[in-house]
């Protein structure tokens, strides 16, 4: 597994760092590692078909297009399901 932060190194440990309020859990080199902190900097995903950003999603609860829907089901599923129960 690659670091989630550099992308090139394999990653050897992990972080937990809170992210818009829920923690994620990061796997980084070494390098990564002992940079630390603030230093440790995750760029944010976005959709490839419409731009639109998972934060943007979770702010105005409105997906940019049905691929978002594919793209972050990791994080939508939950949400939706917990919504769906309702």
């Amino acid at each position: 597994m690659l670091c989630d932060v550099c992308k090139t190194n394999p990653a050897e440990r992990q972080l937990n760092k809170v992210v818009n309020g829920s923690v994620k859990t990061l796997n980084v080199c070494r390098q990564c590692f002992n940079r630390g902190g603030e230093a440790l900097v995750v760029p944010e995903r976005k959709c490839p078909y419409c731009g639109r950003t998972l934060k943007q999603i979770n702010g105005s609860l409105i997906v940019g297009c049905a691929r978002c829907y594919e793209v972050f089901s990791a994080e939508l599923n939950p949400i939706i399901r917990q919504v769906q129960q309702l």
